[in-house]
C-alpha cells in the first residue's frame, strides 16, 4: 500500500504509525493467564433477542459508554447493512462480554462496539442509564435486498402502519438474536487481555484502547478520551478532523502522561505500566487534575515546537540514511514530546540556531546503531526505553543548554 505524505493527504498517513501498534506490543507481551485463572472463570453463551440487547443497552447494563458516539466508526451503509442482516436473519457476529466484578449487574464490551452502537441508534436510544445520548436517527440506505426499507428510519417504519409488511419486518428484526458471550468470574484481566488477543488474531485488530477504557474507566480515562479526541497537537500530528475511532490518540496521550509523570515506575511491560498509570490517576485524580492538565498545555507546546524544528513532513518520524521516513514512530514520539514538553526547552528552541543544532543532532543520533535499535524494538525491552529517552534527552540538553533528566536513569 502506498503511504502518502501529510502535505499531500487530507486524512493522513500517521494512523499507520510505524512502530507496531500497541495490539502488536501486547500480542507480543502478552502473559498469559495461569491455567486455574482460566477454570475458575464462567463463559456462557446466550441468543439474546436484539429488543433485549437494546433494553440493557437502555438500562445501562451494557457498559456502552455515551462518549464512545464521537468514536462512531462504521459509515451509513455499514450500519444499513448490519441492520438489514438482523432483519434477513442472516448470521452476524456475536458480542462478546465480560461481567465488571464491581457492578454485578454491569457489562464491559469486548468485543461488538460498532454493533451496539448500530442498534442504540437504529433503536432511537436516548439514555444509557441515566446518561443521554445524542445520536441521529439512523436512515437506512443502500440496501440491495430489503429495497423498501431505503430511505426509512424507525420512526416512518412504524408509522407506516398501513404497509403491514413494513409493520411485519419490524417484528422479525426485533426477534433476531445475536450470539452473546458472557465472561463471568474472571480472576485476572490478563484472561480478558488473552481472549481479546485472540478474538483479533487473523482480522484487523481492535484498538487495545478501547479495552483499557473499558477495564480502567473513571475520571481520568474519560478525561484522556475529551482530550485527546479535542488535542489540536494531536489531531495535527495524526492527520484527523475528529477523535480517531480506534483510539490511537488516546493512546499516544497515556503514554505521554505516563513518561511525563511516572517514568520510574516503568518496568518494561508497556501495557501494564498503562493500565497502572490510568488506575493510579484514576484513583487520585482530584490531587493529579491540575498536574495533568498542565502537562496537556505542555505536549500542546511540544508538539507545535517539534513541528516548527523538524517540519511537518518528519516530526516524530525515523531518520534514516535516505532522510525521514513517512510513518509516525511511536517510540519516537514518546521521547520527543517528552523533552520538548519541558517549558525550558521550548522556551530555547525559539532560537533559530539551537532548533537547527537539535535537528541536526537527532539526525546524527538516528544512525546510531543502538539509538537505532531502541526505536525499533519492543517496548518490552527495558533497556531500549531508557537508551532512547537518555540519548535523545543528551542531545537535547547539548543543543539547548537545559538539563532535563528522565526517571529511568
Amino acid at each position: 500500500m502506498t503511504t502518502r505524505r501529510l502535505s499531500r493527504s487530507t486524512h493522513a498517513i500517521n494512523l499507520e504509525i510505524e512502530q507496531s501498534d500497541e495490539y502488536d506490543e501486547i500480542a507480543d507481551e502478552q502473559e498469559e493467564p495461569l491455567l486455574e485463572a482460566v477454570s475458575e472463570s464462567a463463559i456462557t453463551t446466550t441468543d439474546w433477542t436484539v429488543e433485549t440487547i437494546v433494553s440493557q443497552i437502555q438500562k445501562g447494563n451494557i457498559d456502552l459508554s455515551p462518549q464512545f458516539q464521537r468514536r462512531f466508526a462504521w459509515t451509513d451503509l455499514r450500519r444499513s447493512q448490519f441492520i438489514e442482516s438482523l432483519a434477513l436473519r442472516y448470521p452476524v457476529p456475536q458480542i462478546v462480554l465480560a461481567r465488571d466484578p464491581s457492578q454485578a449487574n454491569k457489562l464491559l464490551v469486548l468485543d461488538g462496539k460498532q454493533r451496539l452502537m448500530t442498534l442504540a441508534q437504529f433503536f432511537g436510544v436516548k439514555k444509557i442509564g441515566r446518561t443521554p445520548l445524542t445520536l441521529e436517527p439512523l436512515k437506512l440506505t443502500g440496501l440491495a435486498i430489503k429495497k423498501d426499507w431505503n430511505g426509512q428510519t424507525l420512526s416512518s417504519i412504524k408509522r407506516g402502519v398501513k404497509n403491514r409488511k413494513l409493520v411485519e419486518d419490524l417484528a422479525v428484526l426485533e426477534n433476531a438474536t445475536i450470539r452473546s458471550v458472557v465472561v463471568s468470574s474472571w480472576q485476572s484481566e490478563e484472561f480478558l487481555y488473552s481472549i481479546f488477543v485472540r478474538l483479533n488474531q487473523g482480522s484487523l485488530p481492535l484498538s487495545p484502547q478501547e479495552l483499557r477504557q473499558a477495564l480502567k474507566h473513571g475520571p481520568f480515562t474519560s478525561f484522556a478520551d475529551d482530550y485527546s479526541g479535542k488535542s489540536v497537537g494531536l489531531r495535527k500530528i495524526l492527520g484527523l478532523k475528529g477523535p480517531d475511532f480506534r483510539m490511537r490518540d488516546v493512546e499516544l496521550f497515556i503514554r505521554y502522561i505516563a513518561f511525563r509523570l511516572r517514568a520510574s515506575a516503568y518496568r518494561g511491560n508497556l501495557k501494564v505500566f498503562l493500565d497502572d498509570t490510568c488506575d493510579f490517576l484514576n484513583q487520585n485524580w482530584m490531587e493529579q487534575k491540575a498536574v495533568v492538565e498542565q502537562e496537556c498545555r505542555n505536549l500542546e507546546a511540544g508538539i507545535t515546537m517539534a513541528l516548527e524544528v523538524f517540519g511537518e513532513e518528519n516530526a516524530f518520524r525515523k531518520y534514516l540514511k535516505t532522510g525521514y521516513e513517512t510513518r509516525l514512530n511511536r517510540a519516537v514520539f514518546d521521547v520527543v514530546a517528552y523533552a520538548l514538553a519541558e517549558p525550558d526547552v521550548c522556551k530555547a528552541l525559539k532560537q533559530p540556531a539551537k532548533a537547527k543544532k537539535l535537528k541536526s543532532e537527532f539526525e546524527l543520533l538516528s544512525l546510531n546503531p543502538q539509538f537505532r535499535k531502541s526505536v525499533e524494538s519492543t517496548t518490552k525491552s527495558l533497556d531500549a526505553t531508557r537508551t532512547r529517552f537518555t540519548r535523545f534527552i543528551s542531545i537535547v540538553n547539548k543543543a539547548t543548554g537545559c538539563d532535563i533528566t528522565f526517571g529511568l536513569e
